[in-house]
Protein backbone atom coordinates (compact mmCIF):
# COMPACT_ATOMS: atom_id res chain seq x y z
CA UNK A 1 0.00 0.00 0.00
CA UNK A 2 1.65 3.51 -0.96
CA UNK A 3 1.09 6.02 2.28
CA UNK A 4 0.80 9.56 1.12
CA UNK A 5 0.14 13.34 2.57
CA UNK A 6 1.98 15.84 4.14
CA UNK A 7 2.96 17.73 7.41
CA UNK A 8 0.48 20.91 8.30
CA UNK A 9 0.45 23.41 11.07
CA UNK A 10 -1.08 22.03 13.88
CA UNK A 11 -4.56 24.01 14.50
CA UNK A 12 -4.87 25.07 10.61
CA UNK A 13 -8.34 24.52 9.26
CA UNK A 14 -6.90 24.80 5.86
CA UNK A 15 -4.87 22.03 6.10
CA UNK A 16 -1.83 23.84 4.17
CA UNK A 17 1.00 21.83 3.10
CA UNK A 18 4.26 22.88 5.05
CA UNK A 19 7.38 22.89 3.20
CA UNK A 20 10.86 21.06 3.55
CA UNK A 21 9.61 18.70 5.82
CA UNK A 22 10.82 15.53 6.49
CA UNK A 23 9.24 11.83 7.08
CA UNK A 24 11.38 9.58 8.90
CA UNK A 25 9.87 5.66 8.36
CA UNK A 26 10.52 3.23 10.96
CA UNK A 27 10.28 -0.48 11.12
CA UNK A 28 9.47 -2.48 14.10
CA UNK A 29 11.60 -5.35 14.78
CA UNK A 30 9.06 -8.61 15.51
CA UNK A 31 11.64 -10.38 17.73
CA UNK A 32 12.55 -7.19 20.11
CA UNK A 33 9.67 -5.01 19.10
CA UNK A 34 11.92 -1.81 18.72
CA UNK A 35 11.68 0.71 16.05
CA UNK A 36 14.76 0.93 13.40
CA UNK A 37 15.03 3.80 11.22
CA UNK A 38 14.60 2.36 7.32
CA UNK A 39 14.79 5.47 5.36
CA UNK A 40 14.05 9.38 5.30
CA UNK A 41 11.75 10.80 2.82
CA UNK A 42 12.28 14.71 2.14
CA UNK A 43 8.84 16.32 1.13
CA UNK A 44 8.70 17.15 -3.09
CA UNK A 45 10.09 20.74 -2.99
CA UNK A 46 6.81 21.67 -5.16
CA UNK A 47 3.69 20.10 -3.68
CA UNK A 48 5.34 19.71 0.03
CA UNK A 49 4.45 15.96 -0.11
CA UNK A 50 5.68 12.62 0.62
CA UNK A 51 4.98 8.87 -0.93
CA UNK A 52 6.03 5.80 0.25
CA UNK A 53 5.05 2.05 -0.32
CA UNK A 54 4.78 -0.31 2.95
CA UNK A 55 4.38 -3.90 2.94
CA UNK A 56 2.11 -6.21 5.25
CA UNK A 57 5.23 -7.93 6.85
CA UNK A 58 5.86 -5.56 9.12
CA UNK A 59 4.56 -2.91 11.59
CA UNK A 60 5.63 0.87 11.00
CA UNK A 61 6.51 4.06 12.53
CA UNK A 62 6.08 7.43 10.30
CA UNK A 63 7.39 10.51 12.26
CA UNK A 64 7.26 13.82 10.94
CA UNK A 65 9.76 16.47 11.62
CA UNK A 66 11.11 19.75 10.71
CA UNK A 67 13.19 22.35 12.18
CA UNK A 68 11.92 24.05 15.14
CA UNK A 69 8.45 22.10 15.26
CA UNK A 70 7.61 19.88 17.23
CA UNK A 71 7.76 16.27 15.53
CA UNK A 72 4.86 14.31 14.93
CA UNK A 73 4.71 10.24 14.65
CA UNK A 74 1.70 7.83 13.40
CA UNK A 75 1.85 3.98 13.61
CA UNK A 76 0.72 1.93 10.86
CA UNK A 77 0.09 -2.28 11.61
CA UNK A 78 0.39 -4.82 9.04
CA UNK A 79 -3.01 -5.48 10.27
CA UNK A 80 -4.19 -2.43 8.97
CA UNK A 81 -2.11 -2.84 5.24
CA UNK A 82 -3.70 -6.07 5.08
CA UNK A 83 -7.14 -4.40 5.69
CA UNK A 84 -7.11 -1.82 3.22
CA UNK A 85 -9.19 -1.43 0.26
CA UNK A 86 -7.21 1.62 -1.40
CA UNK A 87 -4.15 1.26 -3.29
CA UNK A 88 -3.23 5.12 -1.90
CA UNK A 89 -3.75 6.11 1.70
CA UNK A 90 -3.26 9.72 2.69
CA UNK A 91 -1.72 10.31 5.79
CA UNK A 92 -0.93 13.95 6.96
CA UNK A 93 0.54 14.81 10.42
CA UNK A 94 -0.26 17.87 12.58
CA UNK A 95 3.11 19.76 13.64
CA UNK A 96 3.25 22.44 15.67
CA UNK A 97 5.66 25.15 15.76
CA UNK A 98 8.02 25.21 19.01
CA UNK A 99 6.74 28.43 20.54
CA UNK A 100 8.73 29.23 23.82
CA UNK A 101 6.05 29.29 26.40
CA UNK A 102 3.00 28.26 24.93
CA UNK A 103 0.79 25.65 27.56
CA UNK A 104 0.14 21.81 26.66
CA UNK A 105 -2.84 20.46 29.04
CA UNK A 106 -2.00 16.37 30.05
CA UNK A 107 -5.10 15.57 30.15
CA UNK A 108 -5.89 12.36 31.93
CA UNK A 109 -3.00 13.00 34.87
CA UNK A 110 -4.32 11.50 38.10
CA UNK A 111 -3.39 11.07 41.96
CA UNK A 112 -4.25 10.05 45.08
CA UNK A 113 -6.46 12.08 47.25
CA UNK A 114 -4.48 14.38 49.38
CA UNK A 115 -1.33 12.89 47.99
CA UNK A 116 1.54 13.46 45.13
CA UNK A 117 1.82 9.79 44.24
CA UNK A 118 0.50 8.86 40.93
CA UNK A 119 -2.08 6.67 39.95
CA UNK A 120 -1.05 3.87 37.25
CA UNK A 121 -3.75 5.25 34.63
CA UNK A 122 -1.55 8.85 34.37
CA UNK A 123 1.28 6.34 33.13
CA UNK A 124 0.10 6.29 29.76
CA UNK A 125 -0.34 10.12 29.55
CA UNK A 126 3.21 10.37 31.15
CA UNK A 127 4.31 7.74 28.08
CA UNK A 128 3.36 10.11 25.34
CA UNK A 129 5.17 13.05 26.77
CA UNK A 130 8.06 10.54 26.88
CA UNK A 131 7.53 10.24 22.98
CA UNK A 132 7.31 13.73 21.87
CA UNK A 133 10.24 14.05 24.42
CA UNK A 134 12.30 11.60 22.60
CA UNK A 135 11.01 12.75 19.14
CA UNK A 136 12.24 16.43 19.98
CA UNK A 137 15.64 15.09 21.74
CA UNK A 138 17.14 19.63 22.25
CA UNK A 139 13.61 21.22 23.69
CA UNK A 140 13.75 21.70 27.35
CA UNK A 141 10.08 21.73 29.19
CA UNK A 142 8.34 22.80 32.01
CA UNK A 143 6.10 20.64 34.22
CA UNK A 144 3.95 22.39 36.05
CA UNK A 145 0.97 20.98 38.30
CA UNK A 146 -1.77 23.20 39.52
CA UNK A 147 -4.56 23.00 42.22
CA UNK A 148 -8.20 24.20 42.65
CA UNK A 149 -8.62 26.75 45.53
CA UNK A 150 -10.00 24.87 47.71
CA UNK A 151 -7.16 24.84 51.21
CA UNK A 152 -4.59 26.95 52.14
CA UNK A 153 -2.19 28.97 49.56
CA UNK A 154 0.57 26.82 51.15
CA UNK A 155 -0.63 23.32 51.28
CA UNK A 156 -1.84 23.51 47.37
CA UNK A 157 1.78 24.95 46.77
CA UNK A 158 3.57 22.19 48.47
CA UNK A 159 1.36 19.35 47.20
CA UNK A 160 1.27 21.02 43.13
CA UNK A 161 5.49 21.22 43.76
CA UNK A 162 5.81 17.64 44.84
CA UNK A 163 3.23 16.41 42.09
CA UNK A 164 5.04 17.92 39.53
CA UNK A 165 8.47 16.22 40.48
CA UNK A 166 6.69 13.43 41.01
CA UNK A 167 5.88 13.44 36.99
CA UNK A 168 9.38 14.22 36.07
CA UNK A 169 11.12 11.55 38.00
CA UNK A 170 8.84 9.13 36.13
CA UNK A 171 10.31 10.86 32.67
CA UNK A 172 13.61 10.43 34.09
CA UNK A 173 13.81 6.97 35.29
CA UNK A 174 12.32 6.36 31.88
CA UNK A 175 15.58 7.92 30.69
CA UNK A 176 14.85 11.61 29.77
CA UNK A 177 17.78 13.58 31.11
CA UNK A 178 17.33 15.85 34.08
CA UNK A 179 18.13 18.79 32.75
CA UNK A 180 15.69 18.82 30.03
CA UNK A 181 12.67 18.73 32.49
CA UNK A 182 12.14 21.96 35.35
CA UNK A 183 9.14 20.53 37.50
CA UNK A 184 6.92 23.60 38.68
CA UNK A 185 4.01 23.63 41.35
CA UNK A 186 1.63 26.86 41.12
CA UNK A 187 -0.54 25.84 43.46
CA UNK A 188 -3.79 28.01 43.07
CA UNK A 189 -1.85 30.92 41.64
CA UNK A 190 -2.90 30.67 38.06
CA UNK A 191 -6.82 29.37 38.11
CA UNK A 192 -8.47 29.31 34.84
CA UNK A 193 -12.02 30.17 36.15
CA UNK A 194 -13.76 32.31 38.85
CA UNK A 195 -13.57 29.69 41.22
CA UNK A 196 -11.21 31.42 43.53
CA UNK A 197 -11.21 31.27 47.73
CA UNK A 198 -14.82 31.96 49.14
CA UNK A 199 -16.28 31.47 45.53
CA UNK A 200 -19.39 28.64 45.47
CA UNK A 201 -18.69 26.64 42.18
CA UNK A 202 -19.32 23.68 41.10
CA UNK A 203 -16.66 20.26 41.20
CA UNK A 204 -16.69 20.32 37.30
CA UNK A 205 -15.56 23.76 37.87
CA UNK A 206 -13.04 23.04 40.57
CA UNK A 207 -11.61 19.77 37.86
CA UNK A 208 -11.18 22.69 35.06
CA UNK A 209 -8.41 24.36 37.81
CA UNK A 210 -6.86 20.47 39.07
CA UNK A 211 -4.44 20.23 35.88
CA UNK A 212 -1.06 19.32 34.53
CA UNK A 213 0.59 21.17 31.93
CA UNK A 214 3.91 21.56 30.18
CA UNK A 215 5.65 24.57 28.05
CA UNK A 216 8.55 24.46 26.01
CA UNK A 217 11.00 27.03 27.78
CA UNK A 218 14.22 26.47 25.96
CA UNK A 219 16.41 24.03 23.99
CA UNK A 220 19.53 22.28 24.66
CA UNK A 221 23.07 24.13 22.71
CA UNK A 222 23.55 20.64 20.95
CA UNK A 223 20.73 18.27 21.86
CA UNK A 224 20.13 14.69 22.62
CA UNK A 225 21.97 14.24 19.35
CA UNK A 226 24.91 13.86 18.92
CA UNK A 227 26.41 15.31 15.65
CA UNK A 228 27.88 12.80 13.39
CA UNK A 229 31.55 13.63 13.80
CA UNK A 230 31.02 13.17 17.25
CA UNK A 231 29.68 10.36 16.94
CA UNK A 232 33.04 8.63 14.97
CA UNK A 233 34.91 9.78 17.61
CA UNK A 234 33.10 7.80 20.24
CA UNK A 235 33.20 4.76 17.86
CA UNK A 236 37.08 4.89 17.28
CA UNK A 237 37.31 5.40 21.59
CA UNK A 238 34.88 2.08 22.10
CA UNK A 239 36.85 0.53 19.55
CA UNK A 240 39.95 0.99 21.11
CA UNK A 241 38.71 0.66 25.00
CA UNK A 242 37.51 -3.13 23.34
CA UNK A 243 41.14 -3.62 22.22
CA UNK A 244 42.45 -2.93 25.54
CA UNK A 245 39.98 -5.47 27.25
CA UNK A 246 40.32 -7.91 24.44
CA UNK A 247 43.87 -8.73 23.87
CA UNK A 248 44.96 -9.87 20.79
CA UNK A 249 45.31 -13.36 20.69
CA UNK A 250 48.52 -14.77 18.87
CA UNK A 251 49.16 -17.76 17.39
CA UNK A 252 51.31 -20.19 19.48
CA UNK A 253 54.64 -21.02 18.00
CA UNK A 254 54.86 -23.65 15.92
CA UNK A 255 57.34 -26.00 17.30
CA UNK A 256 59.59 -28.23 15.15
CA UNK A 257 58.44 -32.19 15.31
CA UNK A 258 61.34 -34.89 15.24
CA UNK A 259 59.40 -37.97 14.01
CA UNK A 260 61.26 -41.03 15.98
CA UNK A 261 61.34 -44.49 14.58
CA UNK A 262 58.98 -46.48 15.58
CA UNK A 263 61.78 -49.33 16.76
CA UNK A 264 62.82 -47.21 19.53
CA UNK A 265 59.25 -46.24 21.04
CA UNK A 266 60.62 -45.80 24.73
CA UNK A 267 59.01 -46.89 27.94
CA UNK A 268 57.91 -43.23 28.93
CA UNK A 269 56.72 -42.53 25.24
CA UNK A 270 54.01 -45.50 26.08
CA UNK A 271 52.97 -44.30 29.12
CA UNK A 272 52.32 -40.49 27.59
CA UNK A 273 50.26 -42.54 24.70
CA UNK A 274 48.15 -44.78 27.64
CA UNK A 275 47.41 -41.72 30.11
CA UNK A 276 45.48 -38.68 29.36
CA UNK A 277 47.56 -35.49 29.21
CA UNK A 278 45.99 -32.74 31.53
CA UNK A 279 47.28 -29.35 30.00
CA UNK A 280 47.30 -26.64 32.10
CA UNK A 281 44.89 -23.98 31.03
CA UNK A 282 44.39 -20.30 31.34
CA UNK A 283 40.82 -18.85 31.99
CA UNK A 284 39.78 -17.22 28.96
CA UNK A 285 39.47 -12.68 29.19
CA UNK A 286 36.20 -12.06 29.54
CA UNK A 287 34.60 -10.89 25.76
CA UNK A 288 32.43 -7.64 25.96
CA UNK A 289 28.33 -8.37 24.50
CA UNK A 290 27.75 -5.46 22.05
CA UNK A 291 24.15 -4.64 21.56
CA UNK A 292 23.86 -1.57 19.00
CA UNK A 293 20.88 1.08 20.48
CA UNK A 294 17.05 0.96 18.98
CA UNK A 295 14.66 3.74 18.73
CA UNK A 296 13.11 4.56 21.95
CA UNK A 297 15.86 2.43 24.02
CA UNK A 298 17.24 3.97 27.22
CA UNK A 299 19.78 3.51 30.05
CA UNK A 300 16.84 2.04 32.23
CA UNK A 301 14.97 -0.05 29.46
CA UNK A 302 18.64 -1.08 28.71
CA UNK A 303 19.52 -1.71 32.00
CA UNK A 304 16.45 -4.17 32.67
CA UNK A 305 16.57 -6.09 29.56
CA UNK A 306 20.18 -7.02 30.37
CA UNK A 307 19.66 -6.85 34.09
CA UNK A 308 22.72 -4.80 35.04
CA UNK A 309 22.69 -1.05 36.54
CA UNK A 310 22.64 2.12 33.94
CA UNK A 311 26.10 2.88 36.46
CA UNK A 312 27.91 -0.05 34.69
CA UNK A 313 26.73 0.71 31.51
CA UNK A 314 28.34 4.03 31.89
CA UNK A 315 31.43 2.75 33.14
CA UNK A 316 31.72 -0.10 30.49
CA UNK A 317 31.20 2.65 27.51
CA UNK A 318 32.91 5.24 29.81
CA UNK A 319 30.06 7.49 29.38
CA UNK A 320 29.03 11.08 31.55
CA UNK A 321 25.19 11.13 31.12
CA UNK A 322 22.12 8.81 30.04
CA UNK A 323 22.04 10.08 26.30
CA UNK A 324 22.16 7.41 23.37
CA UNK A 325 21.48 7.46 20.00
CA UNK A 326 20.40 5.14 17.62
CA UNK A 327 22.95 2.85 16.42
CA UNK A 328 25.52 3.14 18.65
CA UNK A 329 27.46 0.43 19.84
CA UNK A 330 27.12 -0.18 23.77
CA UNK A 331 28.90 -2.90 25.84
CA UNK A 332 26.09 -4.44 27.92
CA UNK A 333 27.59 -7.29 29.34
CA UNK A 334 30.35 -9.81 29.48
CA UNK A 335 30.51 -13.29 28.55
Amino acid sequence: VTYAGYAYQLGDKNKKPIPNATIKVYKKLKKTGKYVLLEKLKTDPKTHKYKVELGSEHDYKLTATKEKYLASSKYITGLDIEEEDEETVELLFAIDKISKDKTYTLNNIYYDYNSADLRSESEGVLDTLYSLLMDNPSIIIELSSHTDSRGSKSYNGRLSQARAESCVRYLIEAGIIEKRLVPMGYGESKLLNRCADGVDCSEDEHQVNRRTEFKVIGELEEGFIIPEEKRVEDMEALEEMYKEESPEITEPEKQEVVEEPKEEIIEEQIEEIAEPIVEETTEAEPQPVIYVVQPGNTMYSLSRQFNTSVDNLKKWNKLTSNALFVGQELVVGWE
